[in-house]
């Protein structure tokens, strides 16, 4: 697909894709089912080299919490943790987020094409 082909399908489809009523959230979330092996990257329990992370999540203040302690493998510039660390973290929440409100943040191109 290429960048023109993206951007037509973006502003054709990225409204019907992203944009729920809160009728809509809440029955998508009520039919969808998240399902998961625990090898996610940050919070998947089985996967021993990732965070394993576990979030707290307040519906009603539609907030989520989590604590992460950067260790020496993790950092960038000496004691400082790498950017790409900080980026996961915050597209876990975001994404964590969205799910448990019963947005359907997910989604992909027409035919798996990047």
């Amino acid at each position: 697909m290429t960048s023109s082909q993206l951007m037509e399908w973006k502003d054709t489809n990225l409204n019907k894709v992203l944009l729920f009523t809160s009728y809509e959230a809440r029955t998508w979330k009520k039919r969808g089912k998240f399902e998961t092996y625990g090898n996610c990257f940050v919070c998947g329990e089985k996967n021993p080299g990732g965070l394993q992370l576990s979030f707290q999540i307040d519906e009603e203040k539609q907030t989520l919490k989590t604590i992460f302690v950067g260790k020496p493998v993790f950092q960038g510039y000496d004691g400082i943790v790498h950017g790409g660390i900080v980026s996961t973290l915050l597209d876990e929440a975001m994404a964590k987020l969205a799910y448990e409100l019963g947005y359907n943040a997910v989604y992909s191109l027409p035919g798996g094409q990047v």
